[in-house]
């Protein structure tokens, strides 16, 4: 490539739908993606010009213009985004005809034959897979022989930046599409994590991103601690946060030993102190020892403890539910969960195919709807009872004076054993939990003065016609892009058009491009 010869350019989104079907950014909303930082990363600065967008953080991107004169466009999103993904690849081909659309992540991972259907590229591996990619379709010179994450392209991390220091998990909870993907647990290198937290700078409070911080390898964790440790008392890491299993806990001392250099918060798959339960869904490294004391004793010292509660309306009524909950809020010397969620029937997971095979799965099920917002299975309960109850944990009607009771007597316990930033972040925790349905930043007092669709939360009747009308005119062609994903018929069984890729439990996902 001569030094006149222009750059090639690339769009790299985060494709995402909102939970809370407002259209709207969240960018607030923690953790954030870092998908299009990893993989921008790959590219090489001297022959693409880059551009980074994450739905999440900027609101679904609809202007024509951005999908011009694009040689690549690289899509990345979990599950339910998989349609999203169809409807930014339209608008590319509508736009730039000659584009090369690189799908990938979770979303595609699990439904290899459909997405080769959409996609030009489709990628089954990790963000590295992007590499082998770029050298095939533009040639070796176009990587970049030195990858690292691109935080300099990215606008939306502001206060807090993201890290990751490991890939995939140790465990196989049935309900986790890690579970499905079946890739191996990983730990990265100590020079790429000094160099990903050095590239953030000093300013910034970090989360890492990992799905299990600890991981299998207790000598590796004490090598990146002292790491850590090393490269905060120069500066770095102010404050940093991230996600560790139940079996962290086992050794208390572990406690002490983050907290010494700088980790201010934890946070931990708790799901729910139902210990028959836990061990339904294959949750067995939360039933060795007590959760409930293991939260006590993380506070005790001076530690911000963070969960989520999980709902399985099909193996537990909504009164079991309600009884664990009412336990919760009693109960002043644990922290209320962060956010409350029904399970969600992750493709390929073993607890898919148990509903699968159990006649479990609601008919008509659009796999949009597979977010935690929405019901796509069949309940215990009457399904109408279960989707007011829902929708009532979800903008916390009949919890808010339990929840501001049990934060009054919470911050008398552990407060004062917190510093500036943890009280930050537990009053944060505590007023998002309380705005739980509402986009947090202030464009949701837009929507005081928008009529809206009252939601059903329930996927046979949840449809969100603005969601899957396109935003600019695009090629008849493609128009079949923007019709929904249905993963089950009118039966409840799979659909022809996705029963290739999900029709068998034992079949392992095959790595191809």
């Amino acid at each position: 490539m001569s030094a006149h010869s222009p750059k090639k350019r690339v769009l790299i989104i985060n494709a995402y739908f909102d939970d809370l079907r407002s259209q709207r950014a969240r960018p607030n909303k923690v953790p954030q993606s870092m998908g299009p930082v990893f993989l921008a990363g790959y590219f090489s600065p001297q022959h693409w010009d880059i551009t980074l967008w994450n739905e999440q953080a900027h609101g679904p991107l609809d202007q024509a213009k951005a999908f011009e004169n694009l040689d690549a466009l690289v899509l990345t999103g979990l599950n339910n985004a998989f349609d999203r993904m169809k409807q930014l690849t339209a608008y590319a081909k509508t736009k730039s005809p000659k584009c090369v659309v690189i799908a990938g992540g979770s979303a595609v991972r699990v439904l290899p034959k459909l997405s080769q259907e959409f996609f030009d590229i489709v990628s089954l591996g990790d963000a590295g897979d992007i590499k082998r990619i770029i050298n095939s379709e533009w040639g070796v010179d176009h990587t970049n022989p030195d990858p690292m994450p691109r935080y300099d392209l990215c606008n939306w991390m502001r206060h807090v930046g993201y890290v990751e220091s490991s890939q995939n998990c140790n465990f196989s909870c049935s309900f986790c599409s890690l579970t499905a993907e079946g890739g191996h647990f990983q730990n990265y290198s100590l020079e790429f994590i000094k160099r990903q937290i050095k590239a953030i700078g000093k300013n910034k409070a970090i989360i890492f991103l990992d799905n299990n911080f600890f991981g299998n390898d207790s000598k590796f964790f004490d090598q990146k601690i002292d790491l850590l440790g090393e490269l905060h008392d120069e500066g770095y890491l102010p404050y940093w946060s991230c996600l560790v299993s139940s079996d962290f806990f086992y050794d208390r001392t572990r406690i002490k030993r983050v907290k010494e250099v700088g980790c201010t918060a934890l946070f931990s798959g708790v799901e729910s102190f139902d210990t028959k339960w836990l061990k339904s869904i294959h949750k067995n490294q939360n039933t060795h020892e007590s959760q409930i004391d293991q939260i006590r004793d993380c506070l005790e010292e001076g530690m911000v403890y963070f969960y989520g509660f999980v709902m399985d309306f099909v193996k537990r009524s909504i009164h079991d539910i309600q009884n664990e909950l009412a336990y919760i809020f009693e109960d002043s010397s644990i922290s209320l969960p962060t956010y409350f969620t029904t399970i969600v029937p992750m493709l390929g997971t073993p607890y898919f195919y148990e509903l699968l095979n159990d006649d479990k799965l609601l008919p008509n099920a659009k796999l949009r709807d597979f977010d935690p917002t929405t019901l796509t299975i069949k309940p215990k309960d009457p399904l109408p009872q279960v989707a007011h109850f829902l929708k009532n944990t979800q903008n916390m009607k009949g919890f808010r004076k339990k929840i501001f009771k049990h934060s009054q007597a919470f911050a008398k316990r552990y407060l004062k054993g917190f510093d500036r930033y943890q009280k930050l972040l537990f009053l944060h925790s505590v007023t998002q939990l309380m705005v739980q349905n509402t986009p947090n930043d202030l464009s949701f007092f837009k929507d005081l003065f928008t009529k809206k669709t009252e939601r059903t939360h329930i996927s046979t009747t949840e449809f969100s016609a603005k969601e899957f009308s396109p935003a600019f005119p695009i090629h008849p062609q493609y128009a079949h892009y923007f019709k929904p994903t249905f993963i089950t018929d009118e039966c409840g069984q799979l659909t022809s058009e996705v029963a290739p890729d999900l029709k068998k439990e034992s079949a392992k996902l095959r790595r191809v491009v």
